[in-house]
């Protein structure tokens, strides 16, 4: 236990060297300890299978914080290994996320990712990280649900914060064969909202609408013909954008944003004006974009999706499969007071 003006003890580093920035780091021990404090223990993870040793490991000490630098692949993994073997009856230490992908929308989404518009907070958390003190009032922690995929063609439940398919799976195939940084997203994102802004002819190729049948309760039916549809229990996703008009769903649900072609001008101007002001913006233009917030649907006969930008193939070319909210865990990041 920690008390107030104390140093943490029981903290730990969790590196991904295959995330996109630490692939450039040579000496990994070196890096940690100039940025996370010369006496806090370091866990270098290689792959999935030494990955479900470390968390039999983490568990076991019991942490009061694990601080995890990575891309979105690397926190969904953990999780999804760490609720695969250990069960969604034990829940993970508090996580302080870092930057080390991408996109790092759940870095984006708890205020640790700092762009170049906010450089002296960025080098005000790296100063204080560097310290290796780690007191527990330098930290505000906060829940966030998980996504919980079914989906029997996997093998296993998957778990993420951010779930995509159609015409948004196909940007993320874009931004990927585009080299996958920056760059790649501004020209996946934007390069498609000028194509639906302009096109005329949205029945085949990345404005396809989506094969896929979704329910998300039986009142409202099945919908069908849909170019894309995004789940996630962040409220900021891709480049800051806030795309949900809901309030914050924690514990109630997760957000629910289906875009057709209607009006498909309109929404790509939206996204424009208003797509990082999520709640506080107008609402999307109807009828265009559906939006909510349920616990659970169902999707049938995907032809593939993405959970946090991870691209799945069905193996049999399509799958049936229940999204629902799945466990809480804890997201940490350093108070604004500490000059962030």
């Amino acid at each position: 236990m920690c008390y107030a003006g104390t140093r943490m003890r029981n903290v730990a580093v969790l590196l991904n060297p295959n995330a996109r920035r630490m692939k450039k780091v040579r000496d990994l021990p070196r890096y940690a300890a100039e940025r996370y404090g010369k006496e806090t223990p370091l866990i270098v993870t290689q792959d999935l299978p030494a990955l479900q040793r470390e968390v039999k490991e983490i568990a076991r000490r019991e942490l009061d914080l694990l601080v995890m630098c990575g891309g979105d692949g690397t926190f969904r993994h953990f999780y999804e290994t760490w609720f695969n073997v250990l069960g969604e009856g034990t829940p993970p230490p508090p996580v302080l996320p870092l930057p080390g992908g991408s996109q790092n929308y759940v870095c984006r989404d708890t205020g640790t990712y700092f762009g170049i518009f906010s450089f002296l907070k960025y080098l005000r958390q790296r100063q204080l990280l560097a310290s290796g003190e780690f007191r527990p009032e330098w930290l505000r922690v906060r829940e966030r649900n998980l996504l919980r995929i079914d989906d029997p063609s996997a093998g296993k439940p998957q778990y993420g914060f951010a779930y995509t398919d159609g015409l948004f799976f196909r940007v993320g195939k874009a931004y990927y064969e585009n080299g996958a940084d920056d760059i790649a997203a501004l020209k996946a994102v934007w390069g498609t909202a000028v194509e639906g802004f302009f096109s005329k002819d949205r029945s085949r190729g990345v404005l396809a609408p989506s094969q896929a049948r979704v329910r998300w309760d039986r009142q409202n039916g099945i919908v069908t013909g849909h170019m894309t549809l995004l789940t996630s229990t962040l409220d900021r996703l891709l480049l800051d954008l806030e795309p949900f008009p809901e309030a914050d769903a924690t514990g109630t649900g997760f957000h629910v944003f289906v875009l057709f072609s209607e009006n498909i001008r309109q929404s790509v101007l939206h996204l424009a004006l208003h797509g990082r002001k999520g709640s506080k913006g107008p609402r999307w233009p109807e009828p265009g974009v559906i939006t909510t917030v349920v616990p659970e649907l169902s999707v049938e006969g995907s032809e593939g999706y993405a959970l946090e930008g991870e691209l799945y193939y069905p193996p049999n070319g399509k799958t049936d499969f229940k999204m629902s909210l799945g466990p809480k865990v804890r997201l940490a990041s350093l108070v604004p007071a500490l000059g962030l």
